[in-house]
């Protein structure tokens, strides 16, 4: 079960980036279901702790590329990690949401060129929750 601490200190990273999460991917709705099932039981499943270094990851990425020229896209996957942190065993989940959250971390972790200064906290929070991840990435 997450802490009261921990949901404040969630909210609070949500509120300090000043950016709402919108979905950026374009997730077949046939894929929804699939790509939701097969990665939130994971997140379902993080300790308090794993949640507080994902959060801290978070924090730090923000911190170390505030000028960087895709910061507010970075910015609003990291609300949408955030929002992923709260998720609890059996608790409502926006589907969509949760699938397009995730396929966006698959494409960071997966990045290169311009990208690829957030590439290694993908990879970090990536690395906790799952281990790995496929590239989910869809081309509209």
């Amino acid at each position: 079960m997450i802490t009261k601490e921990l949901k404040k200190e969630i909210d609070d990273f949500i509120s300090k980036t000043g950016e709402p999460y919108k979905l950026a991917e374009n997730v077949p709705f046939d894929d929804v279901e699939n790509i939701y099932n097969k990665y939130i039981p994971d997140i379902a499943g993080l300790s308090n702790d794993q949640r507080k270094e994902i959060l801290r990851i978070l924090e730090l990425s923000w911190k170390a590329y505030s000028e960087h020229g895709k910061i507010r896209q970075w910015l609003r996957l990291c609300v949408g990690i955030a929002k992923l942190l709260k998720i609890e065993d059996k608790a409502p989940v926006n589907k969509k949401e949760a699938a397009d959250i995730i396929v966006r971390i698959s494409r960071w972790y997966h990045s290169s060129g311009f990208y690829e200064k957030f590439v290694p906290f993908a990879k970090k929070i990536v690395s906790i929750i799952w281990g790995s991840i496929d590239n989910l990435y869809y081309k509209d």
